[in-house]
């Protein structure tokens, strides 16, 4: 996943296999995130680009990933919307460390070293 489009799909794709349908809804969606419909359309028409990090760790939960997995690819979005080149790339380093495992020591690291 690299971007908030993407967790959302990943995020109907857990709910229609948990579901065994063809399709889930928007409202299924935004219901699940503990978002509002008028907020999932925001996002599906673009007005809204990045996820909240409340979302990001629903997000997390429904699709049994670390939730600061996805808070750094959030986090990394933002900066990048925000024109943070440096920011974001540590962001996304911090998201490809803790998606390979080696989360702990790392995370460690960019906390002491103040980067986050």
């Amino acid at each position: 996943m690299e971007n908030s489009a993407e967790i959302i799909e990943g995020v109907r794709a857990v709910l229609r296999e948990r579901a065994g349908l063809e399709t889930v809804s928007d409202y299924a969606v935004a219901k699940a995130l503990h978002i509002s419909p008028q907020a999932m359309s925001h996002r599906k028409h673009g007005r809204v680009v990045t996820l909240s990090d409340e979302t990001a760790i629903h997000a997390a939960a429904i699709l049994n990933l670390e939730p600061v997995y996805l808070l750094a690819i959030v986090h990394a979005e933002q900066r990048d919307r925000a024109k943070q080149p440096e920011a974001a790339a540590t962001w996304r380093n911090l998201a490809a460390v803790i998606k390979t495992g080696k989360r702990a020591a790392m995370v460690t690291g960019f906390f002491l070293a103040g980067a986050l």
